[in-house]
């Protein structure tokens, strides 16, 4: 059974465009070579006020084991390395989902 890490990011509007930068050269990148995951998305929420700027990464491991491997082996390095370069202009946090189905229009 697939599951979806789910990070959600709140981040300051004057780091916003490095950390997209970072994020998308650079994090999602070191996350999927940990082999934990098939594939990944950075997806956007709509802005809730003036210069908010949240986002929702989005991996998907193919079993619990991955995920597992993936917390136990990678995740510490990884977040401390993020707390390092941002510090608090970045408030973010996970959610573990599990995939029950997933259907396709079939048009």
């Amino acid at each position: 059974m697939k599951y979806i890490y789910n990070i959600t990011v709140n981040i300051q509007p004057n780091i916003h465009d490095i950390w997209m930068e970072k994020i998308q050269n650079q994090y999602v990148q070191d996350v999927l070579r940990s082999g934990c995951f098939t594939h990944a998305k950075v997806l956007r929420l709509p802005a809730q006020g003036e210069g908010e700027h949240t986002y929702s990464l989005q991996f998907i491991s193919p079993d619990k084991e991955a995920l597992k491997d993936f917390y136990r082996r990678y995740a510490p390095g990884i977040y401390k390395r993020i707390i390092r370069q941002y510090g608090e202009k970045i408030l973010f946090f996970g959610t573990e989902l599990e995939v029950l189905a997933e259907y396709d229009y079939k048009g």
